[in-house]
C-alpha cells in the first residue's frame, strides 16, 4: 500500500526499481503463553492502538455494541493513548458497554497472549500492520478491516471485512465466537506459523540485502574505477 500511496505520486511504477520489503518480526519476542490466555468459555475481543481516527475506534465499539446484544458474556479491551477529549467521547459511545481501557503498553508481548482476538477497525493510512503480525506470532487471531496491507500480513488465515462498517466487523466477531474452540486453536496455530514462514527478522534481512545487492551490480560504474563488488 504505501508503494501505491508514492507511485500515484511520481514514484517509478516498475515493480522492478521499488521493491517492498515487509516487516520483520521477533517471532522469540512475540511467541504463544498459554499460561496468559483467557479462561475457557470467555472471550476477550481487543484493540490495540493509539486514539486517532485513523485507527477508527469508533467503528470498533460500534460492532461490539450489536455483538454484546446476542453475547453479553464477551468482553472488550481497548489499549492505547490518546487526547482526553477523545478518550472521553469514545468513553461516552461505550458507556453501557463490557469494555476496560488500558493505557499503551510497551510489554505487548505479554498483553496479546492475554486476549481471545486482536480487532483492527482501521478506516485508512495503514501499511504493513506490526500489531496483526506481532498478534499472531503470539498465536492469537485477527479480525481486521481490509485496509492497508492487512489482506498480505493475514493471507487465508483470520477474517478480513470493509472498513467503516460497524455491522460487517460484528459479523465478523461472531464469525469467531462461532467456532469451536479446536477450530480457533488451529487458527492460532496456523496464525504463529504464517508469521514464522513469512516475517520474521531474518527474512527482513535477507530480502533487504538481496535489494541491496542487486542495486548494487545493476548500478553503472564510473569511468576509470573499478566496479564495486558487495560484501560478503
Amino acid at each position: 500500500s504505501g508503494r501505491r500511496w508514492y507511485q500515484a505520486r511520481g514514484f517509478p511504477r516498475d515493480e522492478t526499481r521499488f521493491v517492498v520489503v515487509p516487516n520483520g518480526i521477533d517471532v522469540e519476542r512475540f511467541l504463544p503463553q498459554p499460561a496468559l490466555a483467557p479462561d475457557p468459555g470467555k472471550t476477550v475481543f481487543g484493540i490495540i492502538g493509539r486514539l486517532n481516527p485513523m485507527k477508527d475506534h469508533a467503528t470498533f465499539l460500534d460492532a461490539a455494541a450489536r455483538v454484546a446484544q446476542d453475547h453479553p458474556d464477551v468482553r472488550f479491551e481497548v489499549i492505547g493513548d490518546g487526547p482526553p477529549a477523545v478518550l472521553a467521547e469514545l468513553q461516552a459511545r461505550a458507556k453501557d458497554l463490557p469494555v476496560s481501557w488500558h493505557a499503551a503498553r510497551a510489554d505487548l508481548e505479554n498483553v496479546y497472549p492475554r486476549l481471545s482476538a486482536v480487532v483492527a477497525s482501521s478506516a485508512f493510512g495503514e501499511g504493513f500492520s506490526n500489531v496483526l503480525a506481532e498478534a499472531m506470532a503470539c498465536g492469537v487471531p485477527v479480525i481486521a478491516t481490509d485496509v492497508g496491507d492487512a489482506a498480505v500480513v493475514l493471507g487465508d488465515i483470520g477474517l478480513l471485512c470493509p472498513p467503516r462498517d460497524p455491522e460487517a466487523l460484528a459479523a465478523a466477531m461472531r464469525a469467531f465466537l462461532a467456532l469451536a474452540p479446536a477450530a480457533r486453536a488451529a487458527l492460532a496455530e496456523r496464525a504463529r506459523e504464517r508469521v514464522a514462514a513469512n516475517f520474521t527478522v531474518p527474512h527482513l534481512l535477507e530480502r533487504t540485502a538481496a535489494v541491496l545487492e542487486r542495486a548494487l551490480h545493476a548500478a553503472p560504474q564510473p569511468a576509470g574505477r573499478a566496479a564495486l563488488t558487495a560484501p560478503t
